[in-house]
Parts: structure tokens; C-alpha cells; sequence
């Protein structure tokens, strides 16, 4: 089973902004599932992060992880800091370098020794 330790590497480079280390993490036919937004495919995925990337200072904390037999559960806080002014997230506006904070619960699936499925839902 994948473990603690992968997710933990893979939080640190999601964190790092580098696309190319991040890529190695995800199968090429991952699928993201975050509320009513699906994303199929590496290219996808990884045109969404960029995207993110641009937008937002990304950071994941991991506060809880869990090894399950083909999964990996993970409590999430996720701190979005803006790169410049920006209308709606989520609903509110954010200015150049302000931030927002949400909780996520992921629950990941493998494939191989590479990330197959993550289900993305905010909780409270």
C-alpha cells in the first residue's frame, strides 16, 4: 500500500510549484474529482495546476493521514494566497496577498506506485 510517507513527499512538491516533480506523482490517467468538476488525464490535471498556479500561492498541510488498503485518507488544510486581485473564490474576492483557508478531505487511489484517483471534498 502507498503510505504516509508518499503522501507527505507529494505535499511538499505540490507546495514547491515545480509541475515537472509533481507530474511523476500522478498516473497518466488520473482522475480528479472535486465536487461537480471532473478532470481526466495527466495533461488535464496538470493544465488545472498550472492554472491554479498562476492565480495562487497553493499551499496543503496534511493534518491527518490514513492508510487504508487501497486508499489513503487525508485531512487537508489548504491555504490559497492570491498572486493578484482576484474576483470570486468561492464566492468572495480576494486582493493581491490575501488569503483564504479551507479544509479538504482527499481520499487517494494508486495505481503502480503513482496516484490514480483523488476525490476532493471540502469539509468543516
Amino acid at each position: 500500500t502507498m503510505n504516509a510517507d508518499f503522501m507527505r513527499r507529494y505535499y511538499r512538491c505540490y507546495n514547491s510549484e515545480d509541475p515537472q516533480a509533481l507530474r511523476d506523482f500522478y498516473h497518466d490517467e488520473v482522475e480528479l474529482t472535486n465536487g461537480s468538476v471532473r478532470i481526466g488525464g495527466i495533461e488535464e490535471l496538470m493544465s488545472t495546476y498550472s492554472n491554479m498556479m498562476q492565480q495562487f500561492h497553493d499551499k496543503m498541510t496534511p493534518l491527518f493521514i490514513q492508510e487504508n488498503d487501497d486508499s489513503v485518507l487525508v485531512e487537508i488544510e489548504d491555504r490559497l494566497t492570491a498572486k493578484s486581485d482576484i474576483d470570486d473564490v468561492l464566492g468572495k474576492s480576494l486582493a493581491a496577498g490575501e488569503h483564504t483557508t479551507l479544509r479538504l478531505r482527499g481520499i487517494y487511489g494508486f495505481q503502480g506506485r503513482k496516484i490514480r484517483t483523488i476525490d476532493l471534498t471540502q469539509s468543516d
